[in-house]
């Protein structure tokens, strides 16, 4: 099922959310360590990877034509829910999971 409110206007989504909040990025600067993997649940257009080289960084997404503008970013992502995540348990270090939930 996919969502047919958003993904029609992924290139709008993308275009007004493009500066990575600075409280997700102090946390990302003051608690990950180099070599850390990261894992954004929800990355939309994956605006809080690719900051960080030292870090392994993973972004999951479920819209397609979101992960392909993470992917134009050079960064890595994959299309899953948030609720049935492709990884194994204990694998991420550092998570985030910002702005994906909306009532």
């Amino acid at each position: 099922l996919e969502l047919k409110l958003i993904f029609p206007y992924t290139e709008h989504f993308s275009e007004t959310r493009h500066k990575p909040w600075p409280q997700v990025m102090d946390f990302l600067q003051n608690y990950a360590q180099t070599g850390d993997v990261l894992v954004d649940v929800g990355c939309g257009n994956g605006k809080y990877l690719g900051h960080r080289g030292d870090l392994v960084q993973i972004g999951l997404d479920y819209s397609r034509n979101l992960l392909t503008i993470v992917a134009s970013k050079n960064c890595q992502a994959i299309r899953s829910d948030a609720l049935t995540l492709p990884l194994r348990d204990e694998v991420a270090d550092v998570c985030i999971s910002i702005g994906n939930v909306q009532i």
